[in-house]
């Protein structure tokens, strides 16, 4: 199943939100070692949600949101919970609202023959071959 253009456009929201919450998350300690490098995984796990949804793919969508979920929020589990809830309703949320695809379609019925007549005639003159 592919992603509709609603839910394309929150995983574009939610990536970018991502990539600011790592900023902001790890920015207070750039100072450390480490912190910098941290930060940058983050930003490069947002852009794996970018592209994930760039490709409309649910199930891309929605390993790169799990992936986000433990991504490098330290011992601030909380802050990975939203992209928990976001790869569970990508995954199992949606399916549930749309129709389900019909398995096989019924093979049309053959018409009933039509009455064959030979064409009219030409009421246009041609001359004799000669």
């Amino acid at each position: 199943m592919k992603l509709t253009e609603k839910e394309r456009r929150v995983a574009f929201w939610v990536a970018g939100a991502a990539a600011l919450l790592s900023i902001a998350f790890w920015a207070p300690r750039y100072n450390q070692a480490g912190t910098v490098l941290l930060s940058l995984i983050g930003v490069a796990m947002a852009g794996l949600l970018a592209l994930a949804a760039r490709s409309r793919s649910r199930l891309l969508t929605g390993g790169a949101a799990m992936l986000l979920t433990f991504g490098p929020w330290g011992f601030a589990w909380v802050l990975g919970a939203p992209f928990l809830g976001y790869a569970v309703y990508t995954w199992f949320g949606a399916k549930a609202r749309t129709p389900p695809e019909p398995r096989h379609r019924a093979e049309p019925q053959p018409a009933a023959p039509k009455e064959r007549r030979p064409p009219a005639r030409s009421k246009r003159y041609t001359p004799p071959a000669r």
